[in-house]
């Protein structure tokens, strides 16, 4: 399977994350709207929970499905239904244990016992949560992208029903946005289990289990490393300042996440590419013009996200989150460092997952460590700050160590290119700086972002036009 194949799964995959993402983001300013700023915090706060409790409950058995689903075919169906059948039991009993404990729970990570049924709904969440993350992956591994398509719409689309019904009919605010995101999962991953009912059985084998752990459990702790390096932020905010500052924190989060989308399909569709073709003696050349668009992507919404973010958090929201506009880039930013990481697959490829492990501790312990000293200093600027240093710390590492196991030969010279996107950026806020006029300002903010492109397109001209080739050969 050459690099068309990775395009072609790239489009497809591609089509569902980008619909279901839109549905979702224009779902932010009923939000903002219907619930306050505070509320509008713990949301973040409590969504970004459920991706912790599915990461503890499934032990991250999912890496291990995927490392071993192209051995051997003749095991799929046990290596798989291990897998699930375990992490349907675990979260049982997650369920069971949020819901035992739901005041007490609710007080420490929300602040007031009053959220304890925010607590309840959040038990049923995790796991349907599961359900459908799993069922998905499963999708991917199997590399059914329209079918994986059709679940994330749907998702967004029943998510969005329920969401706006609750919160804005029903008056349930909080409860009410989380209540929606049950009903999309609980929708999705019935149509998810539809779709992989020909693999997931009740076929339970001890040994797969035993050996998918022996690769994810090492991994497991790198994931619960990176998980608190990208959000423990936000319980280290909501100790130390105004859950008004979480909430602007998390709208900025959730606008760079259009960034983050690109950098979701690029890890989605890349890493069953690297572990099906590593052999093979064109993947080097392939994943080389591969990081070239990534790398070249990352500048220009870094580039696009720092000259228009203001416009749209004006459009969606009010004043009380226009702070937010100067954090999207900066979200983007370190989000480029921690997914960069997927272009240097040594340590999984010679199965070195401890240094996985070690990296992951050491920039999840940075990013802690800077978030304490920074965020009392210069508030939620230093959380951010903290991450871009401990994300950009562990893309080196893997730059520097993974290539011990398996090197790829990337061109260097792309990287000064970010040097002079920084150089626009500069001369751009310069230049605008003495401008009043705002209907000027957008005509030269679009003349900048007209220029940049030229720009990029004129230094990857060759590798666009090489990959529309692909296409048309298909």
């Amino acid at each position: 399977m050459k690099v068309k194949s990775f395009i072609s799964s790239f489009f497809t995959f591609s089509l569902g994350i980008l619909i279901s993402r839109g549905i979702s983001f224009f779902l932010i300013p009923i939000y903002i709207n219907e619930i306050d700023v505070e509320a509008f915090g713990l949301l973040d706060l409590i969504t970004q929970t459920n991706k912790l409790l599915i990461l503890i409950g499934s032990l991250e058995v999912i890496q291990g499905v995927t490392r071993f689903y192209y051995d051997k075919k003749d095991n799929q169906k046990e290596i798989v239904s291990s897998a699930f059948l375990f992490g349907v039991f675990s979260h049982v009993l997650i369920s069971l244990i949020l819901v035992y404990n739901a005041e007490d729970l609710a007080y420490f990570f929300l602040g007031d016992k009053k959220y304890f049924e925010s607590i309840f709904i959040l038990a049923a969440l995790s796991f349907f949560a599961f359900i459908n993350s799993f069922s998905s992956s499963i999708l991917i591994v199997k590399r059914e992208g329209k079918n994986f398509s059709v679940s994330s719409i749907i998702y967004a689309l029943f998510s969005a029903f329920f969401s706006i019904y609750f919160v804005r009919i029903a008056n349930l605010g909080l409860n009410g946005v989380l209540l929606g995101l049950l009903g999309g999962y609980l929708i999705s991953s019935i149509l998810n289990l539809y779709f992989v009912k020909d693999i997931i059985t009740l076929k339970f084998s001890s040994k797969e289990l035993i050996k998918m752990f022996s690769f994810s459990l090492p991994l497991l702790v790198a994931s619960i490393s990176e998980y608190f390096n990208m959000y423990a932020d936000r319980l280290i905010i909501s100790k130390l300042l105004p859950l008004n500052d979480l909430g602007v924190y998390a709208l900025a989060f959730k606008l760079a996440l259009i960034g983050m989308i690109f950098y979701g399909i690029f890890k989605t569709t890349l890493i069953p590419y690297i572990f099906e073709n590593y052999q093979k003696k064109y993947f080097k050349d392939d994943m080389v013009k591969i990081q070239s668009q990534y790398f070249y992507f990352t500048l220009f919404i870094v580039f696009f996200s720092s000259i228009f973010s203001e416009d749209v958090i004006s459009l969606i929201s009010d004043e009380r989150y226009i702070l937010a506009a100067n954090f999207v880039p900066l979200f983007i930013l370190s989000f480029s460092f921690s997914y960069g990481i997927i272009f240097f697959p040594g340590f999984s490829i010679a199965k070195k997952t401890k240094w996985i492990t070690i990296i992951s501790i050491c920039s999840c312990s940075l990013n802690i460590a800077l978030n304490f000293c920074l965020i009392p200093i210069i508030g939620i600027y230093g959380a951010i700050l903290g991450s871009i240093i401990s994300n950009g710390m562990m893309l080196l590492s893997y730059i520097v160590f993974s290539k011990k196991f398996y090197s790829i030969n990337y061109n260097s010279k792309t990287f000064k290119d970010f040097f002079i996107t920084l150089g626009f950026l500069i001369v751009f806020f310069l230049f605008l700086k003495e401008i009043k006029d705002p209907i000027l300002i957008m005509v030269y903010k679009l003349f900048f972002l007209f220029t940049y492109t030229i720009y990029i397109y004129s230094r990857q001209k060759k590798e666009i036009l090489y990959l529309f080739n692909r296409l048309s050969k298909k």
